[in-house]
């Protein structure tokens, strides 16, 4: 790859004049956490005593896991990148991943349920949302057509958004991609806003220049979204920057950006959704259904639930089942409620502050979460083992704000979050989507 790259740039002789000790490049190794000792002890070693450049950092995450476990076939926890590439764009993954890693080690999860949910409510429908209602309108009943730059609200709220592109490059630098992803997130949440407040959709007939004003300054900041997002999705962000015909912007040209951003003369492009939402067939089409066929099906009259995990055989033996002694009958299903009982549950959208975990208690995590009061709340949530306090920090949640407070190992927790799952390790938290703390959840 880097003989390639010195081939096609001319920025080296050659791979070696790249790597050579002393040699004008900053060199990042991204590792396992399982190979710390050979990446940050041996391997320098070895490239010193090669007379070849070392590196400048060590950079050690966690393992993906799946639900909550190791990759497993037998568990249907087995994805391939094949498989997955078959199925969908690799926008959907980058994006989550983003969403989620930090500079540390820990572990990230990729629970199915949270992986659907969160890219629909943030990359389809914020950020593809804020590109398809602005263009849609402009390049239809507006011809194309963008108006003159000027002052006004939108003007303000383009120069809001630029001004916290250094707030973006700072997080990328520092490897927390999710605190990027946050903002980048947040800065279309605002155009958004910024749009259900105008209307403009509601001026095109008979104030049509005012719409083409406001469509304007939020074409934008999905100008400036698209550059900003396009180290993690970068077919997303060409797709975006052709529709609105305008160059690719990077980081470079973002730190120099003025408003405003686009040339107001040139036409747009045409638009097209940008990416769509994904549903639960496409996204169980992931998981590789080879543990059940490679192992055998189970015994004949025995329910899926209740077989075990299937034991693969030795060479030449027949596959075995492990089977309960007893089958247990199927569960009570709970009491039905009536509307007026469930109506007295408040669920409103959190934004965890702070989190840290309870001294002597695994199980365990103090949070500190703003709810849009005037105060944030602490709530003690059993999520420990599926959730590292860093995981948490700005992640937003739906919380039951009226439920009657509690001790939990001294601390008084008012409030409790909402997650899936049957406990442990396999929880995955509800995610409300970019929603501001103190939305109501119904």
């Amino acid at each position: 790859t880097t003989e390639k790259w010195a081939k096609t740039t001319g920025k080296a002789k050659g791979a070696l004049d790249y790597w050579a000790e002393g040699a004008d490049a900053r060199i990042v190794h991204f590792i396992g956490k399982d190979i710390v000792y050979f990446h940050a002890l041996f391997w320098p070693a070895v490239l010193k005593e090669a007379a070849l450049k070392r590196p400048d950092q060590v950079v050690v995450h966690g393992h993906l896991t799946v639900s909550g476990e190791k990759m497993s076939k037998s568990r249907g926890t087995f994805i391939t990148a094949r498989t997955y590439l078959e199925a969908l764009d690799p926008s959907y993954l980058r994006y989550f991943y983003a969403a989620n890693l930090g500079s540390g080690p820990e572990d990230l999860d990729l629970s199915l349920s949270e992986f659907r949910l969160r890219v629909n409510a943030e990359l389809v429908n914020n950020i593809g949302n804020l590109a398809n209602r602005t263009l849609s309108l402009l390049a239809g009943p507006l011809q194309g057509k963008l108006a003159a730059a000027g002052p006004g609200p939108g003007k303000t709220l383009v120069e809001e958004a630029i001004a916290r592109a250094g707030e973006v490059r700072a997080a990328f630098d520092k490897l927390e991609f999710r605190a990027a992803v946050k903002a980048i997130a947040e800065i279309s949440q605002a155009a958004n806003q910024f749009l259900t407040v105008h209307e403009p959709w509601k001026k095109v007939k008979t104030d049509p220049e005012t719409a083409r004003r406001d469509l304007s300054d939020a074409a934008e900041v999905a100008y400036l979204v698209a550059g900003l997002l396009e180290p993690v999705v970068p077919r997303l962000s060409r797709r975006l920057f052709d529709q609105i015909s305008a160059p690719p912007l990077g980081y470079a040209a973002i730190a120099r950006a003025r408003y405003p951003l686009l040339d107001r003369a040139r036409p747009l492009g045409k638009p097209e959704p940008l990416i769509a939402r994904l549903d639960e067939a496409q996204v169980a089409k992931l998981v590789l259904p080879e543990g059940a066929t490679n192992l055998g099906p189970p015994p004949p009259g025995l329910p899926a639930a209740q077989a075990k995990e299937a034991v693969a055989p030795p060479a030449g033996a027949a596959p075995t089942v492990k089977v309960p002694a007893v089958a247990a009958g199927p569960a009570s299903p709970p009491a039905e409620i009536d509307y007026a009982e469930f109506a007295k549950v408040q669920l409103k959208v959190g934004r965890v502050l702070a989190a840290e975990r309870v001294p002597k208690a695994d199980k365990l995590l103090k949070l500190s979460v703003d709810l849009g009061e005037a105060a944030p709340r602490t709530i003690v949530a059993g999520i420990a083992e599926a959730y590292s306090p860093e995981q948490l920090t700005g992640k937003s949640v739906v919380v039951v704000a009226n439920l009657k407070p509690r001790a939990l190992r001294g601390i008084e927790s008012k409030g409790m979050l909402l997650a899936a799952g049957p406990g442990g390790k396999q929880l995955s938290l509800v995610d409300p989507g970019p929603l501001a703390p103190g939305a109501e959840v119904k």
